[in-house]
């Protein structure tokens, strides 16, 4: 039935996904007669999933990191001034 534009219709089911799964904005942009359309696709669900699973990694490293550099940072400078490479000129 399609002789040449079978790759469309593929398209139109990825754009409608996109649209209706919250992939690109929140539901709450939609008219409220399609957000129920929205919170039928199993795609809304997974990304909202990932979305969160990847604000609490995020969340993890930023506070590992916080009170890991303090310490990095006193042991970087013991280092340097064991070595006398605080006041040492470089010539650049």
């Amino acid at each position: 039935m399609m002789a040449r534009h079978y790759w469309s219709l593929g398209e139109a089911v990825a754009g409608g996904l996109f649209l209706f799964s919250g992939a690109i904005f929140p539901l709450d942009v939609l008219p409220r007669i399609l957000r129920p359309l929205g919170y039928l696709f199993p795609v809304t669900y997974w990304l909202e999933a990932a979305c969160r699973a990847l604000l609490a990694i995020l969340a993890g490293f930023s506070l590992a990191l916080f009170l890991v550099s303090p310490v990095f940072y006193r042991w970087a400078l013991h280092q340097a001034k064991e070595k006398g490479l605080i006041d040492m000129e470089t010539s650049y």
